[in-house]
């Protein structure tokens, strides 16, 4: 189901082109684990190694930011520090998906750890929407998908699947796919996320047990 469409304000390539509510990426302040320490999302560059749980550092592949006007679902979800175990206030976009792990998961789910998109998470204490006139928005893409370490919290790298490529422009998408030897290999690399997901009912029952 195609999300609404926006025009991003600026961005890392050259023009306009249309976005849609399935975006997934870090806001501004967002520090990233990587071999150098706690970088600054926004100061990251291609090639630079960043922690990952399950496969220690990798490079960045690629890397992109889009401004846009933070309202409706592009208002990017506040996590105050400690909420979710964060060392510090996160800010991400509301499809961001954040790794819960806890007992509950366990009971409710069948498994130790799951992914929730930020959204979805809000109502715990000190997690809000809050709308803002512009933000700017990081992602960044390794040969699969990730778990990375973010302000201290464990969420998502950017995750190339069928509904996630169609926020992104056409050059952005070229510049993805030349990354790779065949259309097939990217299918291949991103057909699974790193951890199992949960919807948007399965999250209101989680959220009563954390």
């Amino acid at each position: 189901m195609p999300g609404t469409s926006y025009v991003k304000i600026s961005g890392s390539n050259a023009g306009s082109s249309p976005y849609t509510d399935y975006i997934t990426c870090f806001g501004p302040g967002t520090r990233i684990d990587t071999d150098d320490g706690d970088v600054d999302v926004q100061n990251l560059a291609k090639g630079q190694r960043v922690w990952t749980r399950d496969g220690g550092l990798q490079p960045i592949l690629w890397i992109g930011t889009t401004e846009v006007h933070g309202f409706g679902p592009f208002a990017p979800v506040v996590i105050e520090a400690s909420a979710i175990g964060n060392t510090h206030e996160l800010v991400v976009s509301q499809q961001h998906r954040i790794l819960i792990q806890s007992p509950a998961t366990d009971m409710l789910f069948g498994s130790s750890e799951v992914f929730v998109a930020a959204k979805h998470l809000c109502g715990l204490p000190g997690v809000s929407i809050r709308e803002t006139d512009r933000i700017t928005y990081t992602h960044f893409m390794f040969d699969r998908h990730h778990i990375v370490r973010s302000n201290g919290a464990l969420t998502e790298s950017y995750y190339y699947g069928d509904i996630a490529k169609n926020a992104l422009s056409s050059p952005q998408r070229a510049e993805i796919l030349a990354l790779f030897p065949s259309v097939e290999d990217i299918n291949t690399a991103f057909q699974h996320t790193a951890v199992a997901t949960i919807g948007a009912q399965e999250a209101s029952v989680l959220r009563a047990y954390l």
